[in-house]
Formats: structure tokens, sequence, C-alpha cells
């Protein structure tokens, strides 16, 4: 298995001892719960945190970017759960005044360092409109 973290080989340096990709073909972003032996210290060490990336790959299968979602350290096991999208810390809400459909789904896109395809649908327009714990 190859295994980058934060960009950097670390495959002969983290011994797996479970690793679940799930691809999804829609609707649903892809995930990856994967553990490593952490009875040397390493991974606290190397102080894993929710927004980094790593990626894996193994007999052609690849899961491309990963981004950490949660940080979960038991019993000499380090278990990180990664989707294929960055998550927004919740905490705070998000307000829009006078926005369009487009203007706004656009801006949810890049901040999650998408893009934003709109397939036809119409560029409605919103008064006011709010995001709790975005």
């Amino acid at each position: 298995m190859e295994l980058a973290y934060k960009g950097v080989d670390i495959s002969g340096k983290a011994a797996v001892v479970r690793c679940e990709l799930t691809q999804n073909l829609f609707g649903r972003a892809d995930a990856l719960t994967i553990a490593f032996d952490d009875s040397d210290g390493a991974w606290t060490s190397w102080k894993p945190a929710p927004g980094d990336w790593l990626s894996v790959s193994e007999e052609g299968v690849r899961s491309g970017a990963m981004y950490v979602r949660s940080v979960e350290p038991s019993g000499g096991i380090m278990t990180l759960r990664a989707y294929a999208v960055k998550y927004l810390h919740a905490g705070h809400d998000e307000a829009w005044e006078d926005v369009t459909f487009r203007k706004l789904f656009s801006q949810r896109a890049s901040g999650l360092g998408m893009s934003a395809d709109y397939y036809g649908t119409g560029d409605w327009a919103y008064r006011s409109v709010t995001q709790k714990g975005a």
C-alpha cells in the first residue's frame, strides 16, 4: 500500500492496521477510515489534525486527496476518518443579503476548493439566506 500524508510518502513509516475506502458514485463524498499502529507514538508526535490530507493507493485503486475530519487515538491505535471534500468547521452562522443562487453556490463551492457547475438551473434571487453552523 502506498500512503502519503500532507504530500509526504510515509508508506514504510506507518503500520496500517485497517483501511476502508468507500467510493461513492454520486450524492455522497468518498470516505476513508484508516487505522495505524501508534504503539511507538509516531502518529501522536506527527499531531494529525482535521483539515490535513492524505491519500492511499493499492493494486490500482487510488483514493485521491482525502481531508481528515476526525482523529481518534485509542489504546495504541490512531484512527483517521477522512473525506474527499474539505470540512468547514462548524460553529458560526453565515448570512447573505440580496444574493442569487448562482453567486451563493459559487461561493460555497469555492470555499471547499471546488468549482460550480449549474447544469442549466435558474438563477433565483434571495433577500436573505442564513446557514447555521457554517
